[in-house]
């Protein structure tokens, strides 16, 4: 759910009339956003799809809240360009790179992409400028050498506010600086580099058609792909066929033809229908890289109309109370208490790569980790089996604070023991960074927690490998185990390149839901 910032002033001019119609909030909802603040200098969008990476920028905006009028933008707009023949050195293995050559008038006004890319990186890219990066280079560029930037302030330097603004027009200290992405006047070679060949072509097609949305001349383009690989990743925006009995089941009800049609080239889809076939043909707009099975384009309508049409179905079997409704409780008495000691919550999410979950994990068993392909992000494949993973990586992501500090979050785990049976379970992480006294704090606030929680717990040795050896305990009520804590291991902190000490907690939710005894007068 990233939230970004847009420059006041260039909203007012690109969507002037949107921002000043009654309804502009109401209709940002067709976007999955929401107007989170705003004030003289800029307006704070928060959106709750992160896969809609393309909406982060004005021209993104501007193309489904005022379009330009008689543009489409389909595979033709690449297809119509001059193929350029490029020559490429050093570029990394497994990177794919894709070369625009931009055309500026002297009468146009480049603007500046950097707070764009950061957002695109630090959201689907890992942060890192090895998974995605653009460079800019003048004039005409037929051998491309490509250099991953070690510093962010060798080719310039540009604050982006990152944090809340405490009071209008006052930026906070929490600042990060990024390269600068400014087109020059005359002849620019824009290029695109990524590990993921999906994302790196979506990136390339994202600013083709923001730099058409502007005005700029598009001249040519090249790629580093061989002709079969280039073809297989244009076909993943090939047209989806979606029978009306397809939609009749998926939505419970048939949407009207003609305001099905309306609605999704609204959106910038390429619609037709079969009446022989009685199924429609549609095609995603090429910015659009989430699009990968036809329900994504079943809801994409829904929530261009609001889930107006829906309506509920009944349950054919009666609710139960179960451990879901009890674990929400305790995770909300769970974060009661983390606020009151001053902890942050984060986000876990439920895949991660092979290299945060085994390389950096210093993992003994990776043949227990659930791989599930992950057709939108390839980085993105194996399920997280700790919590911990999850937390190193947003205590090092750029936007985290400085220690001392306390992060704790909710996520789903899953594996598979050695009769190659999977498991899920709920987990809450706590991770105290910076702090002192490691193990003595970690106890002290797991002692807290079990006192608040009425478990009657006891310790004894662990042995994880990506905790100390004998800084380390399993947390168990009676027989039963519910989760573990220690000091985390230099060589887990030096892999994830976090130069601070880290101590561990974890819980296990649902095995605590079913000893809970709920919450008691006074407890």
């Amino acid at each position: 759910m990233p939230n970004v910032d847009f420059d006041r002033s260039l909203v007012s001019n690109r969507l002037a009339q949107s921002l000043n119609s009654p309804d502009f909030k109401h209709r940002l909802l067709s976007l999955k956003a929401y107007l989170d603040y705003e004030d003289e200098y800029i307006m704070r969008l928060n959106f709750l799809d992160t896969l809609r990476p393309e909406l982060w920028c004005i021209d993104g905006l501007a193309r489904q809240l005022e379009p330009v009028p008689g543009r489409h933008y389909g595979l033709h707009l690449v297809e119509s360009l001059p193929r350029i023949p490029v020559q490429f050195e050093s570029l990394p293995q497994n990177n794919t790179a894709w070369v625009l050559y931009v055309q500026v008038s002297h009468d146009q006004e480049p603007l500046d992409d950097a707070y764009f890319l950061k957002k695109v990186r630090d959201q689907i890219g890992f942060g890192s400028s090895r998974n995605i990066d653009v460079t800019l280079l003048p004039g005409m560029q037929h051998t491309i050498s490509i250099e991953t930037p070690t510093d962010v302030n060798s080719r310039g330097r540009f604050i982006a506010p990152t944090a809340d603004l405490s009071a209008p027009g006052v930026y906070s200290d929490n600042q990060t600086a990024i390269s600068p992405l400014i087109l020059e006047r005359g002849i620019n070679t824009v290029i695109v580099t990524a590990l993921d060949q999906r994302i790196a072509a979506w990136l390339f097609f994202t600013l083709l058609c923001n730099y058409l949305d502007r005005g700029y001349k598009v001249i040519g383009f090249a790629s580093s792909l061989d002709s079969l690989d280039e073809k297989e990743i244009v076909a993943k925006w090939s047209p989806f066929i979606i029978s009306d009995q397809q939609v009749l089941k998926t939505f419970g009800f048939q949407p009207d033809p003609a305001g099905f049609r309306a609605a999704l080239e609204s959106m910038h889809y390429q619609v037709q229908y079969d009446q022989k076939g009685q199924a429609w043909h549609i095609t995603p707009p090429i910015f659009r890289f989430d699009i990968i099975h036809p329900i994504d384009i079943l809801e994409d309508y829904l929530v261009a109309t609001y889930y107006e049409e829906a309506r509920s179905a009944p349950l054919l079997s009666m609710n139960s109370i179960g451990s879901q409704t009890k674990r929400s409780e305790l995770e909300d008495r769970l974060i009661d208490y983390m606020q009151v000691y001053g902890a942050r919550q984060t986000i876990g999410l439920l895949l991660d790569s092979y290299e945060n979950l085994v390389d950096r994990m210093c993992h003994d068993a990776p043949e227990r980790l659930i791989h599930l392909v992950n057709a939108v992000n390839k980085n993105r494949e194996y399920a997280v089996d700790s919590s911990l993973p999850p937390l190193l990586r947003n205590a090092v992501h750029p936007s985290a604070p400085h220690p001392p500090t306390t992060f704790y979050l909710f996520t789903e785990t899953l594996f598979q023991d050695e009769q190659k049976v999977a498991h899920a379970c709920w987990k809450m992480g706590i991770l105290l960074v910076g702090t002192d006294h490691l193990f003595n704090n970690a106890h002290t606030l797991l002692d807290a927690l079990c006192y608040h929680l009425h478990l009657d717990y006891a310790l004894k040795r662990s042995s994880s490998p990506s905790l100390i050896p004998g800084r380390q305990m399993a947390i168990s009520v009676g027989d039963t185990p519910i989760g573990q804590f220690g000091e985390v291991h230099p060589e887990v902190l030096t892999r994830w390149e976090l130069f601070y000490p880290a101590s561990f907690i974890e819980l296990d939710l649902d095995t605590i839901t079913e000893m809970w005894v709920g919450t008691k007068p006074g407890a």
